[in-house]
């Protein structure tokens, strides 16, 4: 089962097999009714194990009585147990559809399969850095040249770090005697791993500003940082922001970098420029910019001003148009179209005329 669905992988490591086997071989049991009693498809799929257990044992606290299904279930999660299941994924989804239907989605299990391997090698490049670390640190009989040796071999991986793990390798090399340009290296290859993992429009939300432990940052990544924030930044949009805090009901430095850039005449622009959907969008989200300085000034800047200055040049210079009115009545279903008139227009001395 497992041969027919990994064609052609090689030797996979052992704990990528220990993911991949036990579910497979309970799934094709499963299908060929192998199993007395088993669980169903839809259980292996769909069951958190500690979850359920979490669950079992708020029943019994509450003295309630075990039901068949309970009993079947609690049989079921013990043999996940033992067969060392803890969790499914789109894996295990591939595996019953091609029990199903007899065929193969290989280039999604290729896929699934690169990431557990990527997630291995992950795990195993964070547990040799931790090893350096504690051998550079507590072991004064590891000499130099062994400590320049252990670095160098991580090259292959040092991508898999984070940028500050990263920036404490490379200062280490350049400790040690006999490191030559080993540093340099490490920090070159960390660089075109991250490039490569992230190409142009998928940018991670990383800023070397939101560093609040002042953690060493080696100056050639945090210049490759400041550079992607730029293009991430030259390629946003006013209804991309605001599209991006209803949703996801939040934002990142992308976000926060062009709404502190932006200026009246911008709004302005986005506003005539829009219309429908996008239009509403535009307005409700960016009136809740207004009417919340608390939550968003202190990330957007100016930006809510920005916005109430674009909505009064239009309701000026385009007075009696649908849009001027469309403005004025969301501004009043919001109770605030007060704002809509500049304040120096409602003091008492523009009022009285001045005497």
């Amino acid at each position: 089962m497992v041969n027919r669905l990994l064609p052609d992988r090689g030797e996979l490591p052992p704990d990528v097999l220990t993911r991949v086997i036990p579910s497979a071989t309970l799934l094709s049991a499963i299908y060929y009714k192998g199993l007395e009693d088993g669980p169903s498809f839809d259980f292996v799929l769909g069951t958190s194990p500690l979850e359920s257990r979490m669950l079992a044992h708020d029943r019994k606290k509450l003295g309630e009585e075990d039901t068949p299904e309970d009993k079947a279930r609690e049989r079921w999660l013990l043999l996940l147990d033992k067969l060392g299941i803890l969790g499914t994924d789109e894996f295990e989804v591939l595996v019953v559809a091609y029990l199903k239907s007899g065929l193969i989605e290989g280039a999604a299990v290729g896929r699934i399969i690169d990431r557990y391997l990527a997630e291995d090698r992950e795990l195993a490049a964070r547990e040799r850095f931790k090893k350096f670390g504690e051998r550079s640190t507590w072991h004064p009989e590891v000499t130099e040249a062994e400590l320049v040796e252990e670095l160098r071999g991580m090259l292959p991986d040092v991508g898999l770090l984070d940028m500050y793990g990263e920036t404490h390798l490379h200062n280490e090399a350049m400790s040690l005697a006999g490191s030559g340009d080993l540093g340099q290296k490490l920090v070159e290859e960390w660089l075109a791993s991250f490039r490569k993992r992230y190409p142009a429009g998928q940018e991670p939300d990383l800023d070397p500003n939101d560093n609040y432990f002042r953690r060493p940052l080696h100056p050639n990544i945090a210049a490759e940082l400041q550079s992607m924030l730029a293009r991430k930044q030259a390629g946003a949009t006013l209804l991309e922001v605001c599209r991006t805090v209803r949703d996801d009901q939040g934002w990142g430095s992308r976000e926060t970098m062009f709404m502190k850039s932006v200026l009246p005449a911008d709004y302005e622009a986005a506003i005539l420029a829009t219309t429908g959907a996008d239009l509403k969008l535009l307005l409700l989200q960016s009136l809740d910019f207004l009417r919340n300085p608390g939550v968003y000034d202190v990330h957007f800047g100016g930006a809510r001003q920005s916005f109430l200055e674009a909505c009064r040049r239009i309701a000026a210079h385009e007075q009696g148009s649908r849009r001027a009115k469309l403005i004025f009545n969301v501004f009043r279903d919001a109770g605030m179209e007060a704002q809509l008139t500049p304040a120096e227009e409602t003091s008492p001395a523009a009022t009285d005329g001045g005497g």
